[in-house]
């Protein structure tokens, strides 16, 4: 029994073995190698597609990267040539003085653009004061505004809106115009996308160092441009849509936090009231105004173009159709309102130029709800369409048509000794700093009457001598420099004192028109 007994155990464990994977080992024994089925290797058309695809999707973390790609390309390009026009070279003469000097100039003038001067002094202490530098920080707010643009295009509606929005932006005339300008406009559109940023995301996840942030963001948008708190009105509207719907307290954190930046900006805001007189110069806008503001895109035509595709898009914009609607059309009414019924006009049309990323959002919208072939021929047709506007923004006079060089160089080559300048008693800074802007020996002609500099005295014009006879006893000639003349009499704009002197001592030799200064020499009569 116990033999038979054994045998059977024997049999069962030799059943085992032989049923048991080749991949089990005994205890001890080598690790059996277990021999791997042959894998085809992929086509290479599918390792093609593979690799686009993951390069695809991590490209579409960073989108904003294209657009801010372009913008930057397109507005760098050519930023050099243009001749700086009135308002950068006033740009230029307030940032070039000291401390002492620009504290002065903020009691008189120009309070407003009090942080742009503080920014610009320091930026022309690293980087110097040519064209390029100058307009640099322009080219880069702009720049950092197609990303942000992209950005809010993204989180409201897609990255195809994002993308499509951002890109048009690059390609407008008017970003163009405004990126190649050393002026505070371009700023005030950065600010304007990011403090709407700001604000969807502290609505989206409420923290109190959002709101805080959010805060911020306004009061650097009202630094730049206190025209563009009006913007508030857009972000009041998308705010009381949600609490219409939800009751919840963000209405009350907004108000406080808009409140809080309103309170910030209040000195700024007061100072500036003071000094509304420098604005004497801006007329009463008329119905036409509306259509002319259009022109923060490039050719009115084409704002007017855009503006109707936009209205288009706000119908498709859903639940922030209130917030695009508000921010499109809102600031503008109110604007032409204060102007028109107000003691003073604000109506200028580049004060608005912070309406113009929700104007190409929008546009942007309608695009991306279209087959692919319809945007494509769109860009297309916009590129061949802005391209001459683009090249004119580029040439030597092409900022309100200043020619800074050739007005010095026309003067430099007929200058003689004893020669003196002399300027209209309105609109004179910006021959007077186009002058020594542009460098010797045009720079180095007297001013005839000055007596004062401007930064002495805290003005961008110096203090001219009373006594108009004294100052101008034996110079035998004077160069005349007029901005936008038009007419027959170069003396309309002079005080009546001084053109009664000018025009018995002195007979017109020659004139000379170049861009936007008109040139005569004074040449003193021969006493009879």
């Amino acid at each position: 029994m116990r033999i038979s007994r054994s045998l059977v155990l024997l049999a069962l464990n030799l059943q085992k073995k032989a049923v048991m994977p080749t991949a089990v080992k005994a205890e001890g024994a080598r690790p059996a190698r277990v021999s791997r089925p042959v894998q085809e290797s992929a086509p290479p058309r599918d390792r093609v597609h593979g690799w686009a695809g993951n390069h695809v999707r991590r490209l579409q973390r960073y989108y904003w990267i294209i657009p801010a790609t372009i913008t930057f390309a397109v507005t760098f390009i050519g930023a050099a040539r243009p001749s700086l026009w009135g308002d950068e070279l006033a740009t230029w003469s307030a940032a070039r003085r000291s401390w002492s000097q620009l504290w002065r100039l903020f009691d008189h003038m120009d309070v407003v653009f009090a942080p742009y001067y503080i920014f610009m002094h320091g930026w022309m202490w690293l980087f110097g004061n040519s064209e390029l530098a100058l307009r640099m920080p322009s080219i880069l707010a702009v720049t950092v505004t197609a990303a942000l643009l992209s950005v809010l295009g993204h989180r409201l509606f897609s990255t195809r809106v994002g993308l499509f929005a951002g890109v048009l932006f690059s390609v407008l005339p008017g970003v163009s115009r405004t990126g190649q300008d050393a002026r505070i406009a371009a700023f005030s559109a950065m600010f304007a996308v990011l403090a709407t940023l700001a604000l969807l995301a502290v609505l989206d996840a409420p923290r109190w160092w959002r709101w805080l942030m959010y805060s911020a963001s306004v009061v650097a948008l009202g630094a730049t441009s206190l025209i563009a708190l009006l913007l508030l009105a857009a972000h009041g509207a998308l705010v009381a849509q949600r609490w219409w719907v939800t009751r919840h307290r963000q209405l009350a954190w907004w108000l406080a936090s808009a409140a809080g930046a309103l309170l910030v900006l209040s000195p700024l805001a007061y100072l500036g009231h003071q000094q509304v007189g420098q604005l004497t110069w801006v007329p009463k806008p008329g119905w036409a105004a509306f259509p002319d503001a259009f022109g923060i895109a490039g050719p009115v035509a084409l704002g007017c173009a855009l503006f109707a595709v936009g209205l288009v898009g706000i119908k498709r914009a859903g639940r922030v159709r209130g917030l695009l609607a508000a921010w499109l059309l809102v600031p503008p009414v109110l604007l032409y309102c204060i102007s028109l019924f107000g003691p003073q006009s604000y109506w200028v049309a580049r004060y608005m130029y912070f309406v113009l990323p929700v104007l190409v959002l929008l546009v942007a919208l309608v695009l991306a709800s279209m087959n692919v072939r319809y945007p494509a021929i769109f860009f297309v047709v916009l590129v061949l369409f802005a391209a001459p506007m683009h090249t004119a923004i580029r040439s030597d006079a092409g900022h309100y048509s200043f020619n800074g060089p050739a007005v010095a160089g026309y003067v430099s080559s007929r200058l003689q000794p004893g020669d003196v300048a002399l300027f209209a008693d309105q609109s004179s800074a910006d021959p007077r700093n186009l002058l020594r802007y542009y460098g010797p020996p045009a720079s180095e002609l007297p001013d005839g009457l000055a007596i004062k500099s401007a930064a002495e005295i805290g003005r961008l014009v110096p203090k001219e001598c009373v006594d108009v006879t004294r100052c101008l006893a034996g110079v035998p000639r004077a160069w005349l420099f007029l901005r936008y003349f038009s007419g027959n009499d170069p003396f309309y704009r002079i005080l009546p004192a001084k053109k009664s002197f000018l025009r018995e001592n002195f007979a017109i030799a020659h004139t000379q028109k170049i861009g936007a200064i008109t040139v005569f020499l004074l040449e003193r009569r021969i006493a009879s």
